[in-house]
């Protein structure tokens, strides 16, 4: 079960994140001056999810694994935190696609 949250940062922006049923962060977007703008990322996330050429998977420069949620015109609209392994990585973009 995933749990969306729509939130305001100490930055005074908009921000959602999806979450496990443990409250663990498994999405989190970048910073929305506005409510509405905020809300359409949230959106585009649950869209684009589910397409296989949403998900660009990546790794850090200490080597941990993550990916970002790209919409159609190319923008990342959410990261996912890090990971240690791409185990742990695909695992969460399995739960999240489905």
């Amino acid at each position: 079960m995933k749990k969306e949250k729509l939130f305001i940062g100490k930055d005074k922006k908009y921000y959602f994140a999806l979450e496990d049923k443990r409250g663990n962060v498994l999405l989190r977007s970048q910073g929305y001056s506005r409510k509405d703008s905020a809300e359409k990322g949230l959106d585009s996330v649950k869209k684009n999810v589910k397409l296989r050429d949403s998900i660009k998977r990546n790794q850090s420069a200490s080597g941990k694994y993550y990916f970002n949620v790209v919409a159609k015109n190319g923008e990342i609209v959410a990261t996912s935190p890090v990971y240690h392994s791409k185990t742990g990585r695909e695992g969460v973009i399995k739960s999240i696609s489905s």
